[in-house]
């Protein structure tokens, strides 16, 4: 546990309590009574219940961390759209309840890291994560996400790790990934992708690996990816 104060001692700014076997549920943490945190941390510990909408108000926030609390349910919140100021937002192994992910998320542009993994999300990846040009990990692994990877991802152009293994995305890797100049690691195994390997792989000179197993693919891997990794 670790909590911290501003200069003046006056509020809490950096809430981690990890690891504590804290139990109960976050419906009854009063957000509202912390209008200057910057870290929420509640990594491993036994909470339940859902994500309350109030998390909304937490608009001073910059990491966000519910991760591996499998009895936490519901859905991720719309009002998580509202913490402009988030940078990293960590939700993997919760036990949500098949819910979509939420458009509104696109509206973090300061996102640098998304780790929302093991969550049982279903639907499509939404087009307005597009948006978000300053993210370095894109984590979605192992959930039941449908449709094609978005042609929108190729705006991510500060993208150094993508993982979407372990989902049922279909289609093609669209060729806009031509614009990850940065991508170091392409995760994509255990989906339901297919199609060529597209040459434009080639064109990151960081990519050092690449996971595209059990997915459908044709064709070769384009040299250029050796010279370039």
């Amino acid at each position: 546990m670790y909590i911290s104060c501003n200069s003046a001692r006056s509020t809490i700014v950096n809430l981690n309590i990890s690891g504590a076997s804290l139990n109960g549920t976050l419906d009854k943490f009063n957000f509202s009574a912390f209008p200057n945190l910057k870290k929420l941390i509640l990594f491993q510990n036994g909470l339940y219940g859902n994500i309350p909408e109030g998390i909304s108000n937490l608009t001073s926030l910059v990491q966000l961390q519910i991760s591996s609390n499998w009895y936490v349910t519901g859905t991720i919140p719309r009002g998580i759209g509202r913490l402009k100021q988030l940078t990293e937002l960590q939700l993997g192994g919760l036990g949500l309840d098949g819910a979509a992910l939420p458009e509104e998320i696109g509206n973090l542009t300061s996102l640098t890291k998304i780790a929302l993994y093991s969550i049982n999300l279903t639907g499509s990846i939404p087009l307005t994560f597009g948006r978000l040009k300053k993210l370095r990990l894109l984590n979605l692994r192992n959930n039941s996400l449908t449709g094609h990877i978005p042609l929108e991802i190729g705006n991510m152009t500060e993208l150094h790790r993508m993982d979407l293994t372990q989902n049922y995305l279909h289609g093609q890797i669209p060729d806009t990934v031509s614009r990850l100049v940065k991508l170091n690691r392409l995760l994509l195994s255990e989906n339901q992708l297919g199609g060529d390997v597209i040459h434009e792989l080639g064109n990151s000179s960081m990519l050092s690996y690449i996971n595209m197993a059990k997915n459908s693919f044709s064709g070769v891997f384009p040299p250029s990816i050796c010279a370039g990794g």
